[in-house]
């Protein structure tokens, strides 16, 4: 039903001795952890909240646990000394150190490499080892230099049917090499990607493709138009082999979620 949980253990525990005995409770090594991430608080009378955190090692590393941990440690404490009336959203959950290495990243660090838009990027690499297998379907295999004749064509398919920079252009395909084709295409093309769900109700599909103002849709299916947006197949060749030069640039948008 879930898969995080946090528990407030509050009820009132009997304390009981033994002769001769020291009785102290121990927490056990947790082996199996009840959800993704459990928080467990206590409170004791000596030390406060005490707090046990278990996960699951699959999903988490130690580290991440313990930087969740440390957020949680730094927002109680500035509940506990700070403005009471002070809504939640505004108070922050970095310590100092934390928040300068954030604001320091968000600024942004000179790398000595400049940005490329994926295809250009994409591009170098089919330049540079042009037979160098690229991908593995169960539909074959692909080289870079397959791969990029395969998302030009289509990318000129794309220009023919209006698509220009920043286009939303529709992708109702299955996981597959095409898929791959289709994105690579539709960067090459300026335009922008909507990824669509082949499981999706059409009402569904139809609410997605009109919040996002899809002009176009990729499909491999034999239809001309998916809820009302005019369809193209993956595999439709071009009417021409020229494509006029698609004015990509790093900022430019790449897909709509």
């Amino acid at each position: 039903l879930v898969q995080a949980a946090v528990t407030l253990q509050n009820a009132p525990r009997d304390s009981f001795a033994l002769p001769g005995l020291l009785v102290e409770e121990t927490l056990p090594p947790v082996e199996t952890a009840p959800f993704d991430l459990n928080v467990e608080f206590e409170p004791r009378p000596d030390d406060g909240l005490f707090a046990v955190v278990s996960y699951s090692t699959d999903l988490y590393e130690a580290a991440t646990v313990a930087r969740l941990a440390a957020h949680w440690l730094e927002l109680a404490t500035r509940l506990a000394t700070g403005d009471p009336e002070r809504p939640l959203r505004e108070v922050p959950m970095l310590g100092p150190a934390e928040h300068a290495e954030a604001l320091t990243a968000a600024e942004g660090r000179a790398t000595g490499t400049p940005s490329l838009p994926v295809p250009a990027a994409f591009a170098a690499r089919v330049a540079e080892n042009p037979d160098a297998l690229a991908l593995i379907s169960p539909s074959g295999r692909l080289t870079y230099a397959e791969l990029d004749a395969r998302a030009e064509r289509l990318a000129r398919v794309l220009a023919e049917r209006g698509v220009t920079a920043e286009s939303r252009v529709g992708v109702l395909l299955e996981r597959s090499a095409d898929l791959v084709v289709a994105l690579l295409a539709v960067l090459k093309s300026g335009g922008a990607y909507v990824p669509l769900h082949t499981a999706n109700p059409e009402e569904r599909t139809r609410s997605l493709l009109a919040r996002s103002r899809t002009t176009l849709v990729l499909t491999d299916r034999e239809m001309p138009s998916v809820a009302g947006v005019p369809a193209v197949r993956v595999d439709t060749a071009p009417a021409s082999d020229s494509r006029p030069p698609a004015a990509l640039h790093p900022d430019s948008l790449a897909y709509v979620m």
